[in-house]
């Protein structure tokens, strides 16, 4: 079963990205924070993909990001950062996608990615 690590600050959107993977039979492991996330990281636990927010609280996903990469965890963003910078900034550092919360009929696409990690 693939490990989807759900690196998410507000705490309903992680719990409803958690349940909409756990009910397409995907586990997740949620983190609320950078920090807690990059302890998770160091623990050295297995992740297929990660769904990884801009602006969690603590190290934000652009810190998160190499260390993820380092362990070759494909990285999918799921931000509400809309804006030109971020969204370079984002596909330039390696990520896999970015998507823009609230991400509606992409949720699915979302899934199919996760399904090829």
């Amino acid at each position: 079963m693939n490990r989807i690590f759900v690196v998410e600050g507000e705490t309903a959107i992680n719990r409803l990205i958690c349940m909409s993977l756990t009910a397409a039979a995907y586990e997740t492991v949620p983190a609320y924070d950078g920090q807690e996330a990059l302890e998770l990281l160091l623990s050295r636990e297995k992740f297929h993909r990660a769904l990884l927010d801009l602006t969690p609280p603590g190290l934000d996903g652009f810190e998160l990001l190499p260390r993820m990469k380092k362990r070759k965890i494909p990285v999918i963003y799921l931000t509400a950062k809309s804006d030109i910078q971020s969204k370079v900034q984002g596909l330039t550092s390696a990520a896999e996608d970015y998507i823009v919360k609230p991400a509606g009929k992409r949720w699915f696409y979302i899934l199919g990615k996760a399904e090829q990690g």
